[in-house]
């Protein structure tokens, strides 16, 4: 009797084995496939913001799109960096020698896009200048199938599968 119980437990587990590996393979494909495809839509974004020296709405716009068309909740940080000098003291009088500190100031998501979408008037690009840093992360932030699925097998998953970061510095600017 027991050997019967086996085969149909033996039986049983070969099956769902052979139903959800394929499964899990199929899955971890499609998260390879969208994580290239997001690469591509942020590297894209951030290569033309440095080239053009702003964000244009439509850019970014199309950027939303473009990780919309990946079906997956994600969140996107836009980080733009500038850095200016300030002139401090005067090391030589005679000369007019001053010593200079850099200071830098990050703007967030939520700034750039106040400047772009103002409450009131038009839309406007946001503009960056020479020298300046863009960054942009996107990542999920609920779980894919196939982070599901590796779940059955690996109880420590995260849900963050699909993590992509870019920035580049602003330069080259045709404004």
């Amino acid at each position: 009797m027991g050997d019967v119980l086996g085969k149909v437990f033996a039986a049983f587990l070969g099956c769902i084995l052979m139903f959800i590996v394929p499964i899990m393979l199929i899955a971890q494909k499609q998260d390879t496939i969208r994580q290239s495809y997001i690469d591509n839509a942020v590297v894209e974004f951030v290569d033309n913001a440095k080239v053009a020296g702003k964000i244009t709405p439509q850019a970014y716009e199309k950027l939303c799109y473009d990780i919309d068309t990946a079906h997956l909740l994600c969140e996107i940080k836009i980080t733009h960096s500038s850095a200016y000098t300030v002139p401090t003291e005067v090391v030589d009088p005679a000369t007019g020698y001053h010593e200079v500190a850099t200071y830098r100031v990050d703007y967030t998501k939520e700034e750039i896009l106040s400047v772009m979408y103002p409450s009131s008037g038009p839309d406007q690009d946001y503009r960056m200048k020479n020298g300046d840093y863009i960054s942009v992360e996107v990542k999920n932030i609920s779980p894919t199938l196939g982070t599901r699925l590796s779940r059955v097998f690996q109880t420590k998953s995260s849900d963050i599968t699909l993590f992509t970061s870019y920035g580049g510095y602003v330069g080259n600017n045709r404004q």
